[in-house]
């Protein structure tokens, strides 16, 4: 009697462990492919962190420093003057040799952020705005420096940017 007692409890005791593993199961299941399930948030997150870098690069690519660019102006309506200019550096551009240079003014520049360029020294000032004042009489665009991030760790990112003329 024993011997079959003992089998009762082992068969009841397995039937018991399969119910609880196909309830972990079920579980496991639900948190991984449900409604609200990790798959579908990874999913999720992977599409936010793609439309965020596609949104990032865009954004690099034809951020305009200033206030002075209007929405309908298009690249045919302009003249380039400088490009990949470093805002590590002040720059001077000369545009004497343009017809009626006089008659424009610092509105009529348009500076347009292009990229980064990284840098480990100690050279930095902490100017996050580009300035620029032209004049008129020399036909000369003055254009300050431009550091787009410094740390205290000497490491600092400069602005790279491309410099336009209205016509």
């Amino acid at each position: 009697m024993k011997i079959g007692n003992e089998k009762a409890i082992t068969i009841v005791s397995l039937i018991i462990t399969i119910i609880i593993m196909l309830i972990l199961v079920g579980i496991v299941l639900y948190f991984s492919i449900g409604e609200n399930g990790l798959i579908k948030i990874s999913k999720e997150a992977a599409k936010k962190y793609q439309n965020a870098q596609k949104d990032e690069q865009e954004q690099l690519s034809g951020v305009i420093i200033g206030d002075n660019w209007k929405e309908d102006t298009k690249a045919n309506e302009m003249i380039l003057l400088e490009s990949n200019c470093s805002g590590r550096y002040e720059k001077s551009i000369s545009i004497s040799n343009i017809k009626e240079y006089k008659n424009y003014t610092e509105d009529d520049f348009v500076i347009v952020l292009t990229g980064i360029q990284e840098a480990n020294s100690n050279d930095a000032t902490y100017v996050n705005k580009i300035t620029k004042s032209y004049n008129s009489d020399t036909g000369e665009l003055s254009i300050s420096k431009c550091i787009v991030y410094h740390s205290s760790n000497y490491f600092q990112v400069w602005a790279i940017y491309d410099v336009y003329l209205k016509k």
